[in-house]
């Protein structure tokens, strides 16, 4: 039962990353109308939603540092509360600039939590239970996506303070990491982790590390376009209700979720990178019905189909990155694809604005396909090379 009670609460602490960028995400046009005397609201406002992950891309490192030398559980604490008290710091907020130093906060904490909760995962779990829980994992952070993009687009008919209530529950969930988080112990290592502390000199694990991180960073970039830009859609074609933005983005969340449930059936029967490849090349046709869609409901289809591919992306990575790397480096190793991940979500405004300015909004979805289905293609060829050269030593 307290083995049953702690990965359910792990599990929980792992949505709270999503639910750090959701509560806004339907808020963004509503902050260019509040403070539209400021100067660069209309990139300002995008901020709100992303410079979070520019912290989170600072302060990951140093959080994997720190777990892999000090322990996991306090830092996991600390950070909860941290992501509670400057997430609800948006109440009293009087200006942008203000909101976005919560929102910098709110950043560290999560570099801490997607940190921890992740390598908890690779310490607790052995295959094939890992790759079970790692698919939960991601379908929690879609499910948590999914509440507070539906909630938040609902509060904030009544105003756009009221979603920033939701970070102070968080706090609720304090007195169960105490009870339930326990940190792992060296001698419970399995033996891929044994066979790398034997062994430390693995620069092929080195190498792979770094493409699937690059992989993640890539995937996340234009994942993260969806949340950010289709509010703005949304207005363009005249739907301009944050609820009705809100419901749109939260169907993609919610079928990332169902489809991240289903990443331990497709991993027993192809590889991981086609895995990967397969959910791109799935990604790639919502994201042209997007870039091609004229009403909303041509929209609302193209966000299931989004959220089936993406569904896949993030447990197949987690799952790479965690069979690549041991014990006493997990921390650093989950704490750069959290840097990744979110550095990616930083830059996707400074990105994706001039690509906007030139092809609109549509352009920028119909470009992203186009760069997902060239991964798909590469990842498909790459594996069947590595396979046909695997067949060929033996």
């Amino acid at each position: 039962m307290f083995e049953k009670r702690r990965k359910y609460i792990l599990l929980l602490v792992s949505a709270l990353p999503a639910i750090a960028g959701a509560l806004v995400s339907p808020l963004l046009p509503s902050l260019t109308r509040v403070f539209a005397a400021e100067p660069n609201v209309e990139l300002l406002a995008r901020f709100v939603f992303t410079l979070p992950g520019l912290f989170i891309a600072l302060f990951a490192p140093l959080s994997g540092i720190v777990i892999d030398r000090y322990g996991r559980k306090l830092l996991l604490i600390a950070s909860v509360i941290l992501f509670a008290i400057s997430g609800g710091s948006g109440l009293i907020a009087q200006s942008l600039p203000q909101l976005l130093f919560g929102r910098a906060c709110l950043g560290i904490a999560v570099a801490a939590i997607m940190t921890v909760t992740t390598t908890l995962v690779g310490d607790y779990y052995r295959e094939p239970e890992r790759g079970h829980v790692a698919g939960t994992q991601a379908a929690f952070l879609a499910l948590g996506g999914f509440l507070g993009l539906l909630i938040s687009g609902l509060l904030a008919e009544l105003s756009w303070r009221v979603p920033f209530f939701i970070y102070f529950l968080v706090l609720l969930l304090v007195p169960f990491v105490v009870k339930y988080i326990s940190e792992p112990v060296s001698g419970n290592l399995g033996t891929h982790d044994k066979a790398f502390v034997e062994d430390r000199e693995t620069p092929t694990s080195l190498s792979l590390i770094l493409l699937v991180n690059g992989l993640a960073i890539v995937g996340m970039m234009i994942f993260f376009t969806v949340p950010i830009q289709v509010p703005f859609l949304l207005e363009e074609i005249g739907e301009s209700a944050p609820s009705l933005a809100g419901l749109t983005v939260s169907v993609c969340i919610l079928v990332t979720g169902i489809s991240s449930m289903s990443f331990r059936y497709f991993k027993t029967v192809i590889s991981l990178p086609l895995v990967l490849s397969l959910s791109m090349a799935i990604m790639a046709v919502g994201y042209l019905l997007v870039g091609i869609s004229s009403g909303y409901w041509m929209l609302l289809v193209a966000m299931p189909i989004c959220g089936l591919g993406m569904g896949l992306i993030t447990p197949a990575i987690t799952l790479w990155l965690l069979e690549l790397s041991p014990m006493h480096i997990r921390g650093r190793v989950m704490s750069a694809l959290a840097s990744g991940i979110f550095f990616a979500q930083f830059v996707t405004p400074l990105i994706s604005q001039p690509i906007i300015s030139s092809l609109g909004l549509s352009g920028i979805f119909i470009l992203s396909s186009l760069v997902l289905m060239t991964l798909a293609a590469t990842l498909c060829f790459g594996s069947y090379l590595y396979q046909r050269r695997s067949l060929r030593a033996r």
